[in-house]
């Protein structure tokens, strides 16, 4: 049976919209800060040397960046990590990685390439499965974050885009665990929209969470594989 969502009037659109951009920002905010705390307080001293790599691999700040040598830079100081505080580099990567996955911040390319250089001489199906399963969870808070809080303030913000997703959605409904897994792997609709949006046109939250896990593997691949290959070539030519 076709699903259809229901648009809100105007007036409870604009009361909608602002109540749910609030609670947005405040979560965002939250989770910055919870972030931010952690990092402050048991992120392991840092030698001038170590500050000065991890500053120049700032994509933002450094107006020379570039992606191999930042790579480069970052596997150099975080394989002290790694050696020293596993549970720490762990935490932090895998709490890195879903706060811009749950947001869809960019920057998990990078993260995936990352795992790929910190793990060049073990299987790559660690850092694969880690990296899918990280992607996953995040997508699914994200999920949940629009399901739950801010639903209507999507509704409002992109309703033509979110129509275009209820039609597909529909159309597929007998099929959608292949549906979403082919939205993952194809660039058709971006992945933000899919996050958002399942949970508004009916997405089951399983085979959403399912799809997302087994949907994002090739590129997760191409990014480890990516990674790996850079820190070979570093360490071959060190």
């Amino acid at each position: 049976m076709e699903q259809k969502t229901k648009p809100p009037t105007q007036q409870q659109s604009s009361g909608s919209f602002i109540k749910e951009l609030l609670i947005l920002i405040v979560v965002f905010c939250l989770a910055i800060s919870l972030f931010v705390f952690y990092v402050i307080h048991y992120t392991p001293p840092l030698t001038e040397s170590e500050s000065t790599l991890l500053y120049k691999s700032i994509p933002f700040i450094n107006s020379d960046f570039r992606l191999q040598n930042s790579i480069q830079n970052v596997s150099l100081v975080l394989n002290k990590y790694i050696s020293d505080s596993l549970f720490f580099f762990l935490s932090t990567f895998s709490i890195l990685y879903v706060f811009l996955q749950t947001f869809s911040i960019p920057g998990s390319v990078f993260l995936s390439c990352l795992a790929g250089a910190l793990s060049p001489h073990i299987s790559i199906l660690y850092p694969l499965f880690l990296i899918c399963l990280l992607s996953a969870i995040g997508a699914t808070f994200s999920f949940f974050l629009s399901k739950f809080l801010v639903g209507s303030f999507f509704l409002y913000m992109f309703p033509k885009p979110l129509a275009m997703f209820e039609s597909r959605i529909n159309d597929n409904r007998h099929n959608l665990l292949f549906y979403v897994l082919f939205l993952r792997i194809t660039p058709i609709v971006p992945n933000w929209l899919v996050n958002i949006a399942s949970p508004i046109m009916g997405v089951p939250v399983h085979i959403f969470a399912l799809a997302t896990f087994l949907g994002v593997a090739p590129q997760s691949l191409f990014c480890v594989q990516a990674g790996r290959t850079v820190q070979q070539v570093i360490e071959a030519s060190g």
